[in-house]
């Protein structure tokens, strides 16, 4: 899947700071620790959640070489990782590295999803206190972002910050190969159209706008099952509406299971609803479902979204709550068999072949040679080509 050769970087040492380590970023880490020969160091700045560790996040950090756990080190020996570095990722951290003696020739990269996920009262301030943040305290730095939501660039621009510095991103998860023409036959031999929706069971994931989609095909009297993966606060809600609506024939609570078992469901899935607001930074079961041959209809406002589905070519884009819509695009793909196994091949290759961790770590290893020497960026899609400001379409 590799692009490029890098053989410049073998004394540039590459720093990652971040709140801890998950499954969405060892595929990343792993390719970039690999490719800069072995100088790359993650930072993880804190203990993982309950919350997360109940979900099956928690790894054992001693089998990964490249990890720094900073919650059981001291600070001196962060500070010496950090003022080495040569290039800096800025992850979901509150260690402020302005605080030490960074070289001044450093590349600092915010690793950011959307900085304006919920709109709050005095937003000027909260601007003008983010400039602050991002531009004002990093002066006299080279500073970008990499954006982990078609919406950073955005949220940046609110900011009055990096014009021109932003660069599409996101998250990685493991980029799976398949004989993509058996895969689609195994979806093909369902006996009724499978739907799959995946999540914690909370407000912005907007579940109930799937099980509205649900309600709906039965009573078009569509041959369909619904799998529903996941767990949360809404559990009790969602079963009472399940069963005042009659559904269980057609929609299976399945609960909360390891992710090799979500990407047997996908691999036997034909679509994939993704329901989420904004609030969804990024969404990486988009990534995930893509990769598995879904043909995915994802929420317009869902950060992944944007970046990795070409409306009507590998995917569907629908407008966020518009149940209309949502129902419009689902009886598309269920009327149009050609069309949905279509889409479920150009998701595919679009991660196998673009949106995965070897091509986004060796085409970010290329840009920061291109930033060092003032050439101009040679990537016209995909990660690390130029973040556009893109704006939520109604």
């Amino acid at each position: 899947m590799g692009e490029y050769f890098i053989g410049e970087f073998d004394e540039m040492k590459i720093i990652f700071l971040s709140n801890y380590l998950t499954h969405h970023q060892t595929e990343l880490c792993n390719c970039l620790y690999r490719k800069s020969n072995h100088e790359f160091c993650f930072v993880q700045t804190e203990k993982m959640s309950d919350e997360r560790k109940e979900l099956g996040w928690e790894f054992d950090l001693k089998q990964f070489k490249y990890v720094f756990d900073y919650s059981t080190s001291t600070e001196n020996e962060l500070i010496k990782k950090i003022v080495e570095s040569d290039v800096i990722i800025i992850g979901d951290t509150n260690i402020d590295i302005t605080r030490y003696h960074i070289k001044k020739d450093a590349l600092i990269f915010f690793y950011r999803e959307r900085l304006f996920k919920v709109k709050k009262p005095l937003q000027l301030l909260r601007r003008m206190r983010l400039w602050g943040r991002y531009t004002w305290k990093y002066r006299q730095y080279k500073t970008f972002v990499l954006c982990a939501s078609a919406y950073s660039s955005k949220d940046c621009a609110e900011i009055w910050s990096f014009k021109n510095k932003c660069y599409k991103w996101g998250y990685f998860p493991k980029c799976v190969t398949y004989e993509i023409d058996e895969l689609m036959r195994r979806k093909q031999s369902n006996s009724k159209i499978k739907l799959l929706w995946t999540g914690r069971f909370i407000h912005w994931k907007r579940i109930f706008d799937a099980l509205e989609l649900a309600k709906k095909l039965k009573e078009l009297k569509i041959a369909y099952q619904l799998d529903i993966l996941g767990g949360g606060i809404l559990q009790e809600e969602i079963e009472t509406y399940i069963q005042d609506n009659d559904l269980w024939d057609t929609v299976s609570i399945v609960g909360n299971v390891p992710f090799e078992k979500v990407r047997e469901y996908m691999e036997n899935a034909n679509i994939y609803i993704m329901t989420s607001n904004q609030e969804e930074g990024w969404g990486v079961v988009v990534n995930e479902a893509m990769n598995s041959g879904c043909a995915v209809i994802g929420s317009n406002l869902a950060g992944s979204v944007p970046y990795l589905i070409k409306d009507g070519e590998n995917g569907l884009i629908y407008n966020c709550g518009d149940l209309q819509d949502l129902l419009n695009k689902v009886m598309d793909l269920i009327s149009n068999p050609l069309k949905r196994e279509t889409i479920g091949k150009n998701a595919y290759f679009q991660i196998h072949n673009l949106w995965n961790a070897d091509i986004a770590s060796e085409r970010f290893l290329k840009l920061v040679e291109i930033l060092n020497k003032g050439e101009t960026l040679i990537f016209n899609d995909g990660p690390c080509s130029i973040a556009k400001v893109v704006m939520e379409r109604k």
